[in-house]
């Protein structure tokens, strides 16, 4: 049985220890793998252990040829929970392969420090081609690389012809919001009828989402993928907007990276003023204490109060202001100010009974060396 046990445990600690090895990877990966003459690619990079992260480096695109296409100073940040990356628009006129790389020089050499073991990816391949037939383009986006929690933000774009060129009509278009590890936050549309999702006159179109999900963090950065389609069907057709003509089947997407810059969630202006009417609320209940106590100490004590929490309103007001969430502080303000005030009202309450029922004599003013002359 014991020898059971150990067996049992030794296979268990073998099978830890081979997926914290094997999860120990830094990878770098391309949306797509062939471009189409005026698409975007993006190199999006994650990680999963502290030593691959805030490291230097540059991400290189390069065609087969060993040109350079595109050279941009990178670091890797706090990949663990936040993307890095790069994105590269195609111009070229002619078909080719290249690769795009995190790589330690400016010229594509080299591996950043840390980057370097078995697991680690740090390099895609891709291939370009000036026209794809089955292919649609997702161009002229408008899309802001900093975006605040808690408010709106729409993603403006235009879907053509990857043959022609042309604006499509009726092309279906969704975008997902991803983190770090992959998992998926925002499904834009969700529970909607997605026909109404569609590319209209010019193949225009606007995707609109809030960012007011628990799960998004601060100064993080988020890959935003956006995928259209045609699908050859009665009910979904695209229509080339030149000839009008059915299309068939295309496809398409794009991804973009955005960091969250500011957070105004829960600050809403009725909240906002609702908050900033409790402070003024406990400052009066902790003045009018103050006022009516003929103790020094108790009123010492809240007057003082008054004096933190008109800091802490006017630092909530600046707060709101300059999109910072401060809900995690009003919530232990209110709940501390509810145990301290209800402590000082007990206390100030005692003393003022003893002095209605008769129990002791102020002979001297308030504050001023009072002394007490007891009655028993």
């Amino acid at each position: 049985m014991a020898k059971t046990l150990k067996f049992i445990i030794f296979f268990l600690l073998i099978i830890l220890i081979s997926t914290i090895v094997s999860a120990a990877t830094g990878i770098c990966i391309l949306d797509q793998e062939i471009y189409t003459l005026g698409e975007t690619g993006t190199l999006s990079c994650s990680c999963t252990i502290n030593q691959e992260q805030n490291r230097e480096g540059f991400i290189v695109w390069k065609n087969s040829n060993g040109d350079i296409l595109q050279s941009t100073a990178s670091n890797s940040g706090p990949c663990k929970t936040s993307f890095f990356g790069d994105s590269y628009t195609f111009t070229e006129l002619t078909n080719f392969t290249g690769n795009v790389t995190f790589s330690l020089n400016a010229d594509g050499t080299g591996t950043p420090s840390s980057w370097g073991g078995v697991d680690d990816i740090n390099y895609d391949n891709f291939n370009y081609t000036i026209e794809d037939p089955f292919e649609c383009i997702i161009t002229e986006i408008f899309t802001p690389t900093h975006i605040d929690l808690g408010k709106e933000e729409i993603k403006y774009f235009k879907v053509i012809d990857g043959k022609t060129g042309n604006p499509l009509i009726g092309s279906v278009c969704r975008a997902v919001v991803f983190e770090a590890s992959g998992s998926p936050l925002i499904v834009e549309p969700y529970g909607k009828d997605i026909s109404n999702y569609r590319t209209g006159s010019g193949g225009h179109l606007g995707l609109k989402a809030n960012f007011d999900h628990h799960a998004f963090e601060l100064d993080t950065t988020y890959q935003y993928k956006l995928e259209c389609g045609c699908v050859n069907t009665s009910e979904f057709l695209c229509l080339d907007a030149v000839t009008g003509e059915n299309v068939g089947f295309k496809r398409c997407e794009v991804t973009a990276l955005f960091t969250t810059t500011d957070d105004f969630r829960g600050q809403d202006s009725i909240y906002s003023l609702a908050v900033v009417l409790s402070l003024l609320g406990i400052m009066i209940m902790f003045g009018i204490i103050g006022y009516k106590n003929e103790e020094f100490s108790l009123s010492f004590v809240s007057y003082s109060l008054v004096a933190i929490e008109m800091m802490i309103m006017l630092g909530y007001i600046y707060g709101a202001y300059a999109g910072r969430n401060l809900d995690l502080l009003m919530k232990i303000n209110f709940f501390s100010m509810l145990i301290i005030g209800f402590g000082v009202a007990m206390i100030s309450f005692l003393f003022h009974s003893a002095r209605a029922s008769g129990l002791s004599e102020e002979k001297d003013n308030k504050w001023q060396d009072k002394e007490w002359d007891k009655k028993w």
